[in-house]
């Protein structure tokens, strides 16, 4: 059983310091657990984030999303390394063998429809992630901050964006939730590379079915190998380096 690390929050909670925090408290589980074992602590360290942030500012209303209520789980998911790691762990240690082998077809199948495909072609193809079974997610407790950080007060609002993905309809939610998730991850990705790990952020069915079909990937990336190469997702590595390359662009 892991031990407790809790999010180092000093002050008021932001975007840039809960990525610092969530840096620091990695590093601490690096030192302390292993390169991979920050995976395991994602999901309390992004409850101490809202748990910080909620009460300097409270939600206006209650988050509307219940169990059963899986429209966002149809989205493109992003997650770094020791998360994927920590969720193939679980899949493994909670399936028989020949459970493993018909998620992985499954796995599989979503991912020869989805691979590389941008947030909005994900969205457009309205296809269930492979995780999900009975409109329920068969790895809750392990899932990526990237599915922990979505939400909405309205589920109405989820079903006809989902219905009419052409349209771009907004959804209503509570964004500190969704930023905290997507600050903590890249937190996590910042300390694995500083580790000498690549801790490029992965698309989720894609990285499965890399890790799930190669028992020495884990092995390999804790190694420092880009293990995880072929599921880097390209859509968000496209947007840092127009960013990068429009921030030494000249001036004048």
């Amino acid at each position: 059983m892991k031990t407790r690390v809790h999010l180092p929050i000093v002050g008021l909670i932001t975007p840039p310091s809960a990525h610092a925090a969530a840096v620091a408290a990695s590093k601490t589980v690096i030192a302390s657990e292993g390169p991979a074992e920050p995976g395991a602590h994602a999901l309390d360290w992004l409850g101490d984030a809202i748990v910080a942030v909620e009460a300097r500012m409270p939600r206006p209303r209650p988050a509307g999303c219940v169990e059963g209520c899986a429209y966002c789980c149809h989205l493109k998911v992003i997650a770094s390394p020791p998360e994927i790691i920590h969720l193939a762990r679980h899949l493994r240690a909670t399936r028989s063998a020949a459970e493993l082998t018909a998620l992985l077809d499954a796995i599989r199948a979503v991912d020869r429809s989805t691979r590389h495909a941008t947030t909005s072609e994900r969205l457009a193809l309205r296809i269930p992630c492979p995780l999900l079974v009975d409109g329920r997610c068969s790895a809750y407790e392990a899932r990526p901050l990237h599915c922990a950080g979505a939400n909405a007060y309205d589920p109405e609002d989820c079903h006809r964006a989902f219905d009419t993905p052409d349209r771009d309809l907004p959804v209503a939610f509570y964004t500190p939730q969704a930023q905290l998730a997507d600050v903590i991850g890249a937190g996590i990705s910042r300390a694995s590379f500083e580790n000498g790990q690549v801790g490029a952020m992965l698309e989720l069915v894609a990285a499965l079915v890399t890790i799930l079909e190669d028992p020495t990937v884990e092995d390999r990336w804790l190694r420092g190998e880009d293990a995880f190469a072929a599921a880097r997702d390209r859509e968000l590595e496209a947007l840092i380096a127009a960013q990068m390359n429009a921030a030494n662009a000249p001036r004048g």
